[in-house]
């Protein structure tokens, strides 16, 4: 399933807007295609990119300059780390940068109390396969399932908290109506979760806040909801 995620990640950027290869330069380096959320940063005056690798300057040709602040996008970027005018502010200028011509959909993540109904929800779920970590508080999710033509599938996740830090998420689906051939599809998606989730850590602190998730998928049968292989996972704070 890693590959798969890969796959989706990669032909969504690259089989859009194409990609770039490495630099043999000793000190470039290529990251491999992540998800990103865009925000205005006002020290810099600049629009940056919310990643892993850190908060990355927007280039004023790309078409991420034209996201608003909260948008989510894949990306991938070409650092060259000898060039980094930002860098004792703590910030990543990219030489290249490709993007996703479209951003990722986004789904906002009450907190409730106790397993949910899930109403008109009831589209089964094949798989998960979430990211360890949120930027900004958004979790991103691949979910696979049998789709069709033409289809479009909306997405409702509930936490219900059971302990200190400690979740569990219910992921369901609805999709329209749909005819023709089945086919397994997968789909990258955003869920934005609420703010104050993760415990406060000192600023001296070298380790990430985390919350401990087990995430539960609709499944469609009698046993209603499953729970991901790999939950409780934890999910760290970028």
């Amino acid at each position: 399933m890693k590959k798969r995620l890969f796959g989706v990640l990669l032909l969504a950027v690259c089989g859009l807007t194409g990609c770039f290869n490495a630099d043999n330069g000793s000190n470039i380096q290529t990251s491999d295609v992540m998800p990103a959320v865009a925000t205005y940063n006002w020290e810099l005056g600049k629009q940056t990119l919310i990643t892993t690798w850190g908060e990355i300057i927007t280039l004023t040709a790309s078409p991420a300059s034209y996201l608003n602040e909260g948008d989510c996008v894949l990306m991938q970027v070409e650092v060259d780390w000898d060039n980094q005018p930002y860098a004792e502010k703590g910030y990543i200028t990219p030489t290249k940068m490709v993007t996703s011509e479209e951003t990722i959909g986004k789904t906002y993540v009450p907190i409730e109390e106790g397993e949910p109904d899930p109403e008109d929800y009831t589209f089964p779920i094949v798989n998960t396969v979430p990211t360890n970590y949120t930027l900004r508080d958004v979790w991103f999710v691949v979910t696979t399932y049998q789709t069709f033509q033409n289809q479009e599938v909306d997405y409702r996740m509930e936490l219900v908290q059971t302990g200190d830090y400690t979740y569990d998420a219910y992921l369901m689906e609805r999709s329209s109506t749909a005819t023709g051939t089945t086919s397994e599809g997968s789909d990258l998606h955003a869920f934005e979760l609420p703010s104050g989730l993760f415990p406060e850590l000192p600023a001296s602190s070298v380790e990430r806040p985390y919350i401990t998730i087990t995430l539960k998928y609709y499944v469609g049968s009698e046993t209603i909801w499953k729970a991901l292989e790999s939950s409780p996972m934890k999910v760290y704070q970028f």
